[in-house]
């Protein structure tokens, strides 16, 4: 594989732990505003606080170091 193709397989790798990490952190942030007793838009927006408060530097780093077990 070149050195090319390599860099693009780590950039799609990270991308795809990010979208992942996004993913989880608004199904997170949403089911516990439900829980909480907050409407479906109250919900949505903790959903969408949530992703805003993700670190994006500690999702960074878990794809490099090969440690991503997001699911």
């Amino acid at each position: 594989m070149s050195r090319a193709a390599r860099q693009d397989a780590a950039a799609a790798a990270s991308a795809e732990a990010l979208r992942r990490a996004l993913i989880q952190a608004a199904i997170d942030g949403y089911e516990h505003a439900a829980l909480s007793g907050l409407c479906a838009e109250g919900a949505w927006e903790a959903a969408v606080s949530a992703m805003r408060a993700l670190d994006l530097d500690t999702t960074q780093g878990r794809t490099r170091s090969g440690s991503d077990d997001a699911a």
